[in-house]
């Protein structure tokens, strides 16, 4: 039997994970899972986001090529400036969680900046090696 003596955490350099709160990976995880409806493609169905984006371009496109203005034009305009107004609060609110992802994300690279890395072999399994 081979032992080989670990080295004492004082020995080496810092991990610079040890201040680093992992549990905000699992908020970044529920944050995603909010976006996950709106941008899901469930098999060959497409997201809910892009069947309204092209009901949003029908009606634009109607409107512009009837140029009606009437009662009825009034509220084609309704229509489109009610179905933009969904679109733009439902993209901002994935923008905005999928930006606190991008944040939480960056700062964990962050930490490893100062650190020496080791490529990994893609074929290695990093469990394995324990």
């Amino acid at each position: 039997m081979n032992m080989v003596k670990k080295n004492d955490v004082s020995e080496g350099p810092e991990n610079p994970l040890l201040g680093y709160d992992s549990h905000v990976l699992l908020e970044a995880v529920d944050l995603f899972d909010d976006v996950r409806p709106v941008i899901l493609d469930e098999g060959y169905n497409p997201p809910k986001i892009r069947i309204e984006l092209m009901k949003l371009h029908g009606l634009v496109m109607e409107m512009k090529n009837t140029g009606n203005l009437s009662q009825e034009g009034k509220k084609q305009i309704s229509r489109i400036m009610a179905l933009t107004g969904d679109l733009d609060m439902e993209i901002f609110g994935c923008v905005e969680k999928l930006e606190k992802i991008n944040n939480e994300l960056g700062k964990l690279l962050a930490l490893g900046r100062d650190v020496e890395w080791i490529d990994l072999d893609p074929e290695e399994d990093p469990e394995e090696e324990e």
